[in-house]
C-alpha cells in the first residue's frame, strides 16, 4: 500500500506492529504503529493521495480528545466558512493565531496563542471582558454566544503521534482512518 498508493520513495518502513480492531462485518479499522515518528510524517503527509479510494489514514485519539474534537469541529467549519485561517491541532482550534480549548463545563474557551496554558489565561463563553487581562485583551472574540444542537456534527481529525488507523469505509468508527483491502 505504501509503495503503490502512497508513492513514498524508498518506503522502508518500520511497524512496530499491527492489528484489526473487531467488528461485526468483518472490515474493521487497523491499528498501525510506526516505530520512526518521520516515517509517520511522511505517510500523512501524502494521505491525500487516497482520495479517491477507499483508503482513509488519519491517527488513533483517545475517547476523550475524539469526544473534544467532536465539538471543536462545527466551530472550525464555521471560522473557516468565515474566510478566518482556522485550524484543528490535537485538542483545541487555533483560529487567526488564538487557540480555541473545548472546556467540559462552560465549554469552548479562548486562549493567547503566545502564553502558558494556565486557567487563569483560559476565558469561558460569555465571560465578560475585564480591564487588561491577558487572556481577553489579547485573544479575539472567536466564539460565538450559543451552541445550537445543529452546530454539534462530526468532523475528521488528525493527531501528532506514531500510532494510525486504518479502516473499511464499512465500518466506519469514531474518527478512525478507513481502508478496504
Amino acid at each position: 500500500m505504501i509503495n503503490n498508493h502512497l508513492e513514498i520513495d524508498d518506503a522502508r518502513i518500520q511497524i512496530d506492529r499491527a492489528h484489526r480492531l473487531r467488528s461485526n462485518n468483518g472490515t474493521g479499522a487497523i491499528i498501525v504503529r510506526i516505530t520512526h515518528y518521520k516515517d509517520k510524517e511522511n505517510i500523512m503527509k501524502n494521505k491525500k493521495k487516497l482520495k479517491d479510494t477507499n483508503i482513509h489514514i488519519s491517527d488513533d485519539y483517545t475517547p476523550r480528545i475524539r469526544e473534544i474534537r467532536r465539538k471543536l469541529g462545527p466551530f472550525l467549519n464555521k471560522f473557516r466558512n468565515e474566510g478566518k485561517r482556522a485550524t484543528m491541532v490535537y485538542d483545541h482550534l487555533i483560529v487567526d493565531g488564538a487557540r480555541l480549548y473545548w472546556d467540559p463545563i462552560t465549554g469552548p474557551v479562548r486562549t493567547p496563542l503566545k502564553t502558558q496554558h494556565r486557567a487563569s489565561d483560559r476565558v469561558p463563553l460569555g465571560a465578560p471582558d475585564r480591564a487588561p487581562d491577558r487572556a481577553s485583551s489579547r485573544a479575539p472574540d472567536l466564539i460565538p454566544d450559543r451552541i445550537t444542537d445543529r452546530d454539534q456534527e462530526r468532523t475528521p481529525s488528525t493527531q501528532h503521534s506514531n500510532r494510525g488507523v486504518v479502516q473499511s469505509s464499512r465500518a466506519t468508527r469514531g474518527n478512525a482512518a478507513t481502508t478496504n483491502e
